[in-house]
């Protein structure tokens, strides 16, 4: 059962993070704001029923859009308010779709994703 719940985690993450480039320039670090997030494996990872996974689908699909808007904002502070936003307009929005559980599980993974792609620090400054 823990093996299996690790290895979900471990899915999830590698579906989320993307593949990281060495090379430090501005186009790269902005390219770490584009979200691909694929909706019918995060629903699996959550186990969300057909009415949840299409509100999450839906959630998903803005919170994209979202960090793509910032993706292509230059001025960082500017970006970091946007990330912030959309971060936390997209936690409304989830808990408001997820159980207790299910909302853990999906901060726990929403969290590793912006660290390891250096944008939990755009949130937290």
């Amino acid at each position: 059962e823990m093996k299996k719940f690790i290895f979900s985690i471990i899915a999830m993450l590698t579906m989320f993070v993307g593949v990281a480039n060495a090379d430090n320039n501005a186009t790269n670090e902005l390219s770490n704001y584009k979200m691909n997030v694929n909706v019918e494996k995060l629903a699996e990872f959550l186990n969300v029923n057909d009415d949840m996974k299409s509100e999450l689908g839906i959630t998903m699909n803005v919170f994209m859009g979202s960090m793509y808007n910032a993706s292509q904002e230059r001025d960082k502070d500017v970006r970091s308010r946007m990330v912030y936003n959309a971060v936390e307009h997209n936690l409304k929005f989830m808990h408001s779709v997820l159980t207790k559980e299910q909302m853990k599980k999906y901060r726990m993974v929403l969290n590793a994703t912006l660290a390891n792609r250096g944008i939990l620090d755009d949130i937290t400054r």
